[in-house]
């Protein structure tokens, strides 16, 4: 005995969102005599955004007059963050004014877009750093935009 298929049903829901984010990989742009580079350094990011969810309900059917609900979710996010990180602060990232070698504390501010399935966050953020000491003035790097990477965990 064959039975009628139900129609999917596809929801959209637009929220505020926040997540916990890192931004494990930044792409920094040539400036002066530097050339661009790729920094690891991981650091803490709060991000507020806009966030549209979509979610697709399908109800296959499983013989034996029987069904289970199969739901599909994607959502996309475009917000601001702001954060603290490690930045390469080396005589090469402050044209040679300093002859020490050391991992800097920045804080981080920025704009991502980034998608999500489930909980977990993955994205495009464009930043900005700013050296928390005193050799802010002479690291290449000082406000200066960065390209990256960013993932975390939605928290709402």
């Amino acid at each position: 005995m064959s039975r009628e298929a139900m129609p999917a049903v596809v929801l959209v829901r637009p929220s505020m969102d926040v997540d916990v984010l890192t931004a494990p990989l930044k792409y920094r742009l040539a400036t002066g005599n530097a050339r661009p580079r790729l920094e690891t350094q991981l650091g803490g990011l709060i991000y507020f955004g806009r966030r549209m969810d979509r979610y697709r309900l399908t109800w296959p059917d499983l013989g034996f007059a029987s069904r289970a609900r199969k739901e599909a979710h994607i959502g996309l996010s475009m917000g601001l963050f702001v954060g603290l990180g490690g930045v390469q602060v080396a005589p090469w990232t402050t044209g040679n004014r300093l002859e020490e070698d050391y991992t800097g504390v920045a804080a981080s501010a920025g704009c991502a877009l980034i998608g999500a399935v489930g909980s977990t966050t993955l994205g495009a953020a464009i930043g900005w750093d700013h050296l928390l000491n005193d050799q802010h003035r002479v690291w290449i790097y000082e406000g200066r935009p960065w390209l990256g990477l960013v993932f975390g965990v939605n928290l709402n």
